[in-house]
């Protein structure tokens, strides 16, 4: 799971989730939050698992 932090122009910081596959570098899930919060990962964690 890899967490990149972006800031808008408007100063608001958002935090995108993504699960990438180790070999084929292929991203399986992806999610953005306006905070970084553990339940969020484990959400975005369980939903890659499923599809």
């Amino acid at each position: 799971m890899d967490i990149s932090q972006y800031k808008s122009l408007c100063n608001i910081t958002f935090y995108i989730y993504t699960v990438v596959d180790n070999f084929s570098r292929k991203i399986l899930s992806w999610d953005i939050f306006y905070q970084e919060m553990l339940e969020d990962q484990n959400e975005n964690r369980k939903a890659s698992h499923q599809e």
